[in-house]
């Protein structure tokens, strides 16, 4: 696994969506990979990702799954629908430029979306594929 690939995809994600007009609308920034406390809702948090090697014969590359989960209080399940959209439609097979590697692909996999346990949190959950190469 190359875990410089794996930042590099991140720092880039994140460049991308703190960049996003429509995103930066429906959250005013609330963009975090550590969520602060107390942070206001709704916000955009960076959630698991795992990585694993992708090498073929003469190149090194990784392929990472990584997840992006939205957090909402608003009454019902469309404020974090509508967040999860835009997120999908910044990224979902971006041409992002990655420092020391290239992105081959990024892909939208899957979302869940479920109230917690409060009951009056929803977490929507977004899974990414991401294949990356070291030239």
């Amino acid at each position: 696994m190359n875990m410089d690939a794996e930042l590099a995809l991140q720092q880039a994600i994140h460049s991308r969506l703190t960049a996003d007009a429509s995103l930066d609308a429906l959250l005013d920034g609330r963009i975090y990979d550590d969520v602060p406390a107390q942070a206001p809702f709704p916000y955009l948090a960076s959630g698991e990702a795992r990585s694993r090697d992708w090498s073929s014969g003469d190149s090194l590359g990784t392929e990472v799954t990584l997840t992006l989960i939205v957090y909402s209080r608003a009454h019902g399940r469309r404020e974090a629908k509508e967040i999860a959209g835009a997120v999908k439609a910044a990224l979902h097979e971006a041409d992002l430029t990655l420092t020391d590697h290239a992105l081959v692909s990024l892909r939208f996999r899957d979302g869940h979306i479920a109230r917690q346990r409060d009951g009056i949190t929803w977490r929507q959950e977004l899974r990414f594929r991401a294949l990356v190469e070291k030239p």
